[in-house]
């Protein structure tokens, strides 16, 4: 992570957006409470471990700033 992102946290949420391109991912905790989800615009994903679907969050972001550039 770096400066030119902003994490916020409520609850069993996260979401992490791009303060320059303005992309957000968001991790959540499932409904069932037995997996967390990933969303970002034209992305959802499920994972077993909160470690995991942070970093898929990150690395989303990581590319959709890539892409921009």
């Amino acid at each position: 992570m770096n400066e030119d992102t902003d994490i916020r946290c409520k609850g069993y949420e996260i979401t992490l957006t791009n303060k320059e391109t303005g992309r957000e991912a968001t991790v959540k905790l499932s409904l069932n409470l037995s997996k967390w989800m990933v969303t970002a615009k034209g992305y959802s994903g499920y994972f077993k471990d909160l470690e995991t679907a942070f970093k898929e969050a990150c690395n989303h972001l990581q590319y959709k700033t890539k892409e921009m550039k």
